[in-house]
């Protein structure tokens, strides 16, 4: 009897275990009122997230962080990353969304070039997939980071309450920030998608992923192909959960 039982217990972990990845949990097909009904993209197990973030390599495509010409990473969305700021130390470079269902959520790629030609780029999204779910990679939508010259020094402007700066800070240094963001499709046309280093290496580049209502939670592995004109490639890992 007591064997029987362990048997019934065994089949039944085994069975929730393979049908909770990738799969859209109860709570998603009724919705309630109330905040409670948000559901995350990524309610299920992030074992499967982790194994795959681990691996150089996405549905057999190898990931390319950095090129002879051009070294890739990833900031915070709402950080400010002048043209001529060097690389942070043990840089992130996995580009991540983490949102709700119905919700847009931004992330920022940096592309550092060491090369003293203008390299122009293009831009394309693999499609998400988790387990047999899929979300197309057209629904990032990308933005290219347009510089502001500021070569005045606020230092002067000292007595003014901290909270007219940027970021906070009581003063602000002179150099490229990024400013507009000009739509890549926009950027494209008047051929502004490019790296040009005369002011410093940094290109930024603004994504924003759209999920929607009938989007399957899960935590979904992609990649975005940046390809250069020099014919180098970068391909960076691109999780959405």
């Amino acid at each position: 009897m007591k064997t029987n039982n362990l048997k019934t217990i065994l089949i039944s972990l085994l069975a929730i275990s393979v049908t909770s990845s990738c799969s859209i949990s109860a709570a998603d097909s009724s919705p309630k009122e109330d905040e409670s009904s948000s559901t995350s993209l990524s309610e299920t197990s992030s074992s499967t997230l982790q194994d795959e973030s681990d691996s150089n390599y996405v549905d057999d495509k190898e990931i390319i962080t950095k090129t002879n010409s051009v070294t890739s990473y990833v900031v915070p969305n709402t950080l400010q990353v002048l043209k001529d700021d060097a690389i942070p130390e043990n840089a992130n470079t996995v580009l991540t969304f983490n949102l709700a269902k119905g919700e847009r959520e931004t992330a920022q790629l940096m592309l550092n070039s060491s090369s003293n030609d203008i390299l122009s780029y293009d831009i394309s999204f693999s499609d998400f997939v988790c387990g047999d779910n899929k979300i197309k990679g057209n629904n990032i939508d990308t933005y290219v980071e347009l510089y502001q010259n500021i070569d005045e020094d606020w230092s002067e402007f000292d007595a003014s309450p901290s909270s007219w700066y940027p970021n906070g800070k009581s003063t602000q240094r002179k150099g490229y920030f990024p400013d507009a963001l000009e739509p890549y499709d926009v950027s494209k046309y008047f051929e502004n998608n490019v790296i040009d280093t005369k002011n410093g290496a940094n290109q930024g580049l603004l994504f924003t992923f759209t999920s929607f209502e009938d989007d399957k939670a899960g935590s979904y592995v992609g990649y975005v192909e940046i390809k250069l004109s020099n014919n180098e490639l970068l391909r960076i890992k691109t999780i959405i959960n």
